[in-house]
């Protein structure tokens, strides 16, 4: 199970893996990206960092996602490649965006 987002971000990476068949030349990150909040979500980006065995950063990059407008419940796919790194000890992910639009407050005036 993915691990809950925290109160107030807007965004969760639902799951991840590594792309084995697209990793030859570097670290393939693919994944689902899940709009957990009441708000339609835009200007979505996505930092997928790989970190080293003391949690130290070894590379940064920006992932590619599927769409960067995201309804309430709504997913789209992501993927992040990290040319010419061949190995890691596990990942972050680093999420922002901008709420459009927003139902959680919905008759409240």
């Amino acid at each position: 199970p993915a691990p809950e987002p925290a109160k107030g971000e807007r965004l969760q990476i639902s799951e991840w893996r590594q792309d084995l068949d697209a990793s030859r030349m570097g670290v393939v990150l693919v994944g689902q990206l899940r709009n957990t909040s009441p708000d339609v979500v835009g200007d979505i980006q996505v930092t997928a960092k790989l970190l080293d065995e003391a949690g130290a950063v070894m590379a940064t990059a920006e992932a590619l996602l599927g769409t960067n407008v995201l309804r309430p419940g709504q997913q789209t796919v992501l993927r992040a490649s990290f040319p010419g790194v061949t190995t890691f000890s596990d990942v972050s992910f680093e999420t922002k965006e901008l709420a459009l639009r927003s139902f959680g407050e919905a008759g409240k005036s």
